[in-house]
């Protein structure tokens, strides 16, 4: 956020809710969640001087409506958090991360907790 206060930028706070991975009846439980987290980090922003706007979307492909919220903010990073996987030799950072990173048109940025940075958890 120190970033986005000293150059002016706004953020866009993004949370997703993927249709096919959540059943109709609990559907609006995560849909409400990430809208409380969503606002928590607008209101974090605000208390340091920075414009951010918060979305919660439904979508079928979480990685396609990243790239389209990208895209319509004409985003100039996107910032997704990743619990890495070991799967045989490769390091698997989950589909909706996967996704992104080999088709995002600007720059992407993971945060990895420290505990899996570590290699302990």
């Amino acid at each position: 956020m120190l970033y986005a206060k000293t150059v002016g930028a706004q953020i866009d706070v993004l949370h997703i809710v993927e249709t096919l991975a959540v059943e109709n009846t609990l559907q609006e439980n995560v849909r409400a969640i990430g809208a409380r987290v969503v606002t928590g980090l607008a209101t974090l922003g605000e208390q340091h001087g920075v414009r951010v706007e918060s979305h919660v979307k439904v979508s079928r492909s979480a990685g396609r409506a990243v790239l389209a919220a990208a895209q319509e903010n004409q985003a100039d990073l996107i910032v997704l958090g990743a619990i890495p996987r070991l799967l045989g030799r490769r390091m698997f950072l989950g589909n909706t991360v996967e996704f992104v990173l080999h088709h995002a048109a600007c720059a992407v940025a993971l945060f990895i907790p420290a505990a899996r940075r570590a290699g302990t958890a």
